[in-house]
């Protein structure tokens, strides 16, 4: 099945994986749903095999929800959307130091999430786990069909749906206080035979990096920031972001953290596109 194909019918959910999800279109009428934008993104409808994958939570109550689009450049314009504009800043101050490798990167990304339909009300904290797990088949199809060499697992419902496809030997529960220092990243394997990169991350919303990343901020944080500017040559893309993230803030300590963790992201995703 082509990925258009699949994708289609998860959006309608006809997917037998979709049938006891709460969220499912079939059910609930107020429910959101996004895939990956071909415009910044891999072109999937093409039948293009993608090089990273970004997996994230659910599309309910951020830009996707009103556009169908998941893509932190394209949801980077609404104001509203603080998680995109983390997430884009950390991809440029970190991934790609040009704009020519901004393009090639991001023509090689695919963006989803664990749950694909996302819904909002008093009932979704008790609903999450039962989408996430209907919908961790969804995920299966979409890994299987686009072949990435590169997973980023950033939050919760990410890794523990990924540790459940067996492409993660941790929950994220293990995790807690364990990402202070970078992203954890272990090898895997698809089910072509294929190795796959798995780097697990934060999410990148505002209550996160302010509550729970910020925490991991210490002298630590600032000396391996240093190292790492030197060994890539001080480069401005780099200090004009650190700049903008003052180490005595919450919001600035969480972001120097997630810095850490993009980095490293970066240099995995640089190698795969033939980078040094």
């Amino acid at each position: 099945m082509a990925t258009s194909d699949f994708l289609q019918d998860a959006a309608l959910g006809r997917l037998h994986h979709c049938v006891p999800c709460p969220w499912n279109p079939r059910r609930a009428s107020d429910v959101a749903f996004g895939v990956s934008c071909e415009e910044h993104g891999v072109k999937w409808s093409s039948g293009m095999r993608a090089v990273s994958m970004q997996v994230v939570q659910d599309p309910a109550g951020t830009t996707p929800e009103k556009t169908g689009r998941l893509c932190f450049v394209c949801n980077s314009a609404s104001t509203s959307d603080r998680t995109a504009q983390n997430n884009y800043r950390l991809w440029q101050a970190a991934v790609a130091s040009t704009e020519s490798q901004a393009r090639e990167y991001l023509a090689g990304h695919y963006w989803t999430n664990a749950i694909m339909h996302g819904r909002g009300g008093s009932t979704r904290t008790a609903e999450l786990p039962v989408a996430r797990q209907a919908c961790r088949g969804v995920l299966n199809g979409q890994i299987n069909l686009l072949r990435p060499r590169l997973i980023i697992a950033s939050g919760a419902c990410a890794v523990d749906s990924l540790r459940e496809l067996g492409l993660l030997r941790k929950r994220w529960g293990h995790f807690n206080g364990m990402l202070g220092l970078g992203p954890y990243v272990e090898t895997s394997r698809l089910k072509n035979g294929d190795d796959v990169t798995v780097a697990v991350t934060y999410h990148t919303a505002g209550k996160v990096i302010n509550m729970t990343v910020s925490n991991l901020y210490g002298p630590e944080t600032e000396r391996l920031l240093g190292a790492e500017i030197d060994d890539l040559g001080n480069p401005p893309p780099l200090l004009s972001f650190l700049q903008t993230l003052p180490p005595d803030a919450k919001p600035g300590m969480g972001m120097r953290v997630l810095l850490l963790h993009w980095l490293k992201i970066g240099r995995i995703l640089r190698s795969m596109h033939g980078e040094t």
